[in-house]
């Protein structure tokens, strides 16, 4: 049993009779069927699964890979190592990727984060990996490592999560994906690959991190991206039937292609033969640092008998005779590998042989977490175990039936009904032990493994035949203090906190990607005299089940952006969702600042379980506000203040993502020009259409057919959303259009695109102009205006350099880096210690219009209320419409 899944056991409740003491209740009783025969595929896939496993016994190699975001990970050695090699191997991702951009919609930061550790979690099922992470977050684009460090709240907070992990996890070889250096290009690359290199010592001594376990030295150590002087190149590129004739790095695309968020969905092309290179810099335990090698595992013994020899320091209480016991399962696991060619079924003998040496000669002690012997011994018996329920085909499941809302959540105190069904595919008797825990976090008074489970389950037939399915239905009541599903990290400013706060499960849930499934059932079976436990996590057909508040409330927008001298009140929704019947009524409320008001002050809502109710509020605020930014709040019968959803996609599982039931409101001091008529071409998906309605523009999205055949010209000005050019190929076929429409006086207005390649390429500016790939990344950095007499800077609002104070996250990104003459640089700016970059906002006349590219991140400032960077784009619009610019506006239409 691993560590997690003791804490998980150990926070067992009982699911009470509905309604009744458990002895009143009447016991359920067992439908006995033929279970329905495996089919061809299914049978081949639990057979490459057997012999997988099997080869993760003939090894004890632990591998950990240490990288900074979702999708850095290199796949394909992760792969070759795990599956087709059988060391176990785990990825450690400093961040959770939820500061980068979205390639598939509007949803970014801490939301962006929840997703993007979901597609990595279904990347590392590809690989075979294991997946931790630290609780730094990725606070956008970095240039250096000094940088990250001070967001990160200085070196040792990210570094002290990576010497915990090495610790608990005791890998042989530690691999920093990136090379410490600036040849990585992002700063938490280079960041990433330092501290690897620090945890290899740092890990090993007792006075660094004392809090955090017991000392561990790996054995070797290395960096990629080695190139020139790389000393190993893992072959990636071999079909193994472990991979059912794939290659490692085949199957590692499937991996990166559900990290769809990242521009992964449809990667596509021919796959390089090699493509990774690392480099031994430094050993440890003895082993001797060679040239060029073969394996990551060159100079170690992984062999299970070497284990012994290895850790003899461990072998204490592990039973008399260990190396002769593990060169015994060592045998009988290679007969299992022989055997399993044949059938699976033809397997079992040899498992159990060996496993009965764990029963009853070995002692495996899963709570010595920080012995490296004993955590060995515990991933072997457990691998034996799952060897023998994959060889003999048992499978369980857990399928919640009531309440049949069509909902994955569950509310406490409600009563619950669950199917639970065996499967025994194989061709011996399942010898199945009525102890079941159906698990919950929640509260463990009065709560002990021997009564923790309702009474009908002691009728659960105690044989399962072959080719039976037994199935039991389950009746129970969660209890009223179930904690309830969330992330055990949170940030109170996703925008501007680099480090996550842990929440109280901390201790349980450290480094773990996100708190285990809630509810599970656990069964003890014996296969042929093989104890085994088999665990089935309650589903619902859409996903695991989750434990949920019992009222979400939610506001709407989440952000509002409103011009103060013009604006003197705002509408706001509060949807309120009832997901249970028990609660009844209530009040909604608004919590506005001081000398705000909120009309009306509260609303009593008959709220019935299962429906939903928007209401609607009129915000207001004191006449001569000029600039602000406050924040709204809502409520529920005084309690419920946060809305819920479950984040999920076809390929993935899913996890809730909880927002605070409360909208920012920003009042910014800005004019609008009289023609406001936008048409605005979204791209990969952003805010700025909702903004700037809400400023008061009249925004409409252009579709497909508008931009092949409308007419253009009733728009005041036409913007391109971010990688509009990548992602929408109307506007690549019909830029001409776009052209014509600016030629002939209107405003056109491109945002950043990140396909570089693509739209130099596609020469869709007027003029010629090369886009780079150059960014400014430090935000707090100044930024000088070319010409503050410029009339962009003039109407309708007077730009200065306080517009350029309080933005977030960063400046810009993919700088024009080469332009024509028709093109007038406006604004100057740079990172700390580099050279002053001028492509990131240009403007040109062309014909009888304005054509502007904008490199400023605009889609991050006006979603956050930043007032300069607002009334900045406000005058991009307004570019082809300023009175006083009569070149350009007597051709208005």
């Amino acid at each position: 049993m691993t560590f997690q899944k003791l804490l998980s056991s150990l926070l067992a409740i009982s699911l009470l009779p509905a309604g009744l003491p458990a002895q009143q209740t009447k016991p359920a009783a067992a439908v006995v069927t033929k279970a329905v025969p495996e089919t061809p595929a299914e049978f081949a896939a639990r057979k490459v699964a057997l012999q997988e496993m099997l080869q993760r016994l003939s090894t004890t190699g632990r591998i950990l890979q240490v990288v900074a975001h979702p999708d850095d990970e290199d796949g394909s050695m992760l792969t070759l190592e795990s599956r087709v090699k059988g060391n176990t191997a785990m990825l450690f991702t400093f961040t959770r990727g939820e500061g980068g951009q979205n390639a598939q919609g509007a949803v970014f930061f801490d939301e962006l984060g929840i997703l993007r550790t979901l597609e990595l979690l279904a990347a590392d099922k590809e690989y075979g990996a294991e997946e931790r992470f630290s609780h730094v977050a990725d606070f956008g684009f970095s240039k250096s490592a000094e940088e990250s460090y001070a967001k990160w709240g200085g070196h040792d907070v990210p570094l002290g999560d990576l010497v915990r992990e090495v610790r608990e996890f005791q890998p042989d070889v530690i691999v920093a994906r990136f090379s410490g250096t600036p040849r990585d290009g992002h700063g938490h690359h280079q960041a990433s690959a330092q501290m690897t290199v620090e945890s290899f010592t740092d890990a090993a001594k007792r006075d660094r991190f004392p809090s955090d376990g017991a000392p561990w030295q790996a054995s070797k150590l290395y960096t990629g991206l080695a190139g020139d002087q790389a000393t190993l190149v893992p072959d990636e590129g071999l079909p193994s039937a472990l991979l059912d004739g794939k290659t490692p790095q085949e199957v590692a695309l499937n991996g990166l292609r559900h990290q769809e968020s990242q521009g992964a969905g449809n990667w596509k092309g021919p796959i390089p033969k090699v493509y990774s290179s690392y480099k031994l810099v430094a050993t440890a335990n003895g082993v001797v640092k060679a040239g060029h090698e073969e394996d990551f595992f060159d100079g170690i013994n992984t062999s299970l008998p070497a284990l012994a020899d290895r850790f003899p320091e461990g072998a204490k209480g592990s039973g008399a005779g260990l190396k002769e016991n593990l060169t015994k399962i060592a045998e009988f696991v290679a007969f299992a590998r022989t055997a399993a060619e044949h059938s699976p079924e033809a397997a079992v003998e040899p498992i159990v042989d060996a496993l009965r040496i764990f029963q009853t000669k070995l002692a495996a002690d899963s709570s010595a977490r920080w012995n490296p012997l004993q955590a060995r011994l515990s991933e072997k018996r457990e691998q034996l175990e799952q060897a023998l329920i994959l060889a003999e085909g048992v499978s369980a499941s857990l399928t919640l039936v009531a309440p049949d809302r069509g909902s994955s959540f569950v509310i406490p105190g409600e009563e619950l009904a669950f199917k639970l069904r065996v499967t025994n595919a194989g061709s011996a008797v399942v010898q199945l032990r009525p102890r079941l825990n159906l698990s919950s976090s929640a509260s463990l008074e009065g709560l002990s493994s021997s009564n923790s489970f309702p009474a009908e389950i002691r009728n659960f037939p105690e044989d399962v035949a072959a080719g039976q399915t037994v199935e039991l239905t389950i009746n129970g009541k969660l209890a009223k203090n179930a904690k309830v599903t969330r992330p055990y990290f949170h940030r109170a400013s996703p925008v501007r906190d680099a480090v996550y706060t842990a929440d109280d499960e901390v201790a349980a849930y450290q480094n773990l990607a996100l708190p285990e499934a809630p509810i599970c059932a656990r069964l003890a079976l014996s296969i042929q005299g093989g104890d085994v436990e088999l665990n089935a996590t309650a589903r619902t057909a859409e996903s695991r089940v989750f434990i949920a508040p019992a009222v979400s409330v939610g506001v709407t927008p989440a952000a509002v952006l409103l011009r103060s001298k013009q604006q003197s009140s705002a509408l706001i929704g509060v949807s309120t969702k009832n997901g249970s019947a028990a609660v009844k009524s209530g009040d909604v409320k608004l919590e506005v600042p001081e000398h705000w008001s909120s009309n009306p002050a509260g609303v009593p809502l008959q709220l019935a379980g299962g429906s939903t109710q928007t209401t609607k509020f009129t915000l207001g605020w004191p006449v001569g506000i000029s600039s602000e930014q406050k924040v709204v709040k809502a409520s529920f019968a005084g309690v419920y203040t946060e809305s819920y959803k479950l984040v999920s996609r076809a390929d993935l599982d899913a996890f809730p993502y909880y927002a605070p039931a409360q909208t920012t409101v920003s009042l910014i001091d800005a004019d609008i020009p009289d023609k406001h008529t936008i048409g605005y071409i979204m791209g990969v998906g952003d805010t700025l259409p909702e903004d700037l309605a809400s400023l008061g523009f009249t925004v409409h999205l252009l579709t497909d057919e508008e931009l092949a055949t409308g007419d253009l010209r009733g728009y005041d000005t036409i913007v391109t959303g971010i990688r509009a050019y990548a992602t929408r190929a109307a506007l690549r076929d019909h830029n001409t259009r776009l052209l014509d429409y600016c030629k002939g006086g209107g405003t056109f207005l491109v945002q950043y695109e990140q396909d570089t390649d693509g739209f130099n390429r596609g020469r869709f500016t007027p003029y010629p102009a090369v886009m780079g790939k150059e960014r400014v990344s430090q935000e707090e950095q100044p930024v000088t205006m070319l010409d503050p007499e410029a009339e962009i800077f003039r109407y309708p609002n007077r730009i200065t350099a306080a517009d350029f104070d309080g933005w977030v996250q960063e400046r810009g990104l993919y700088f024009m880096k080469e332009w024509a003459t028709e093109y007038t640089p406006l604004l100057s700016m740079h990172d700390a210690g580099e050279a002053p970059l001028q492509g990131g906002l240009l403007v040109a006349h062309y014909g009888k219009g304005i054509y502007i590219y904008s490199a400023l991140a605009f889609f991050r400032q006006l979603p956050n209320g930043v007032p300069g960077a607002t009334r900045l784009f406000i005058n991009l619009l307004a570019a082809g419409h300023n009175p006083a610019n009569q070149p350009v506006t007597s051709a208005s239409r």
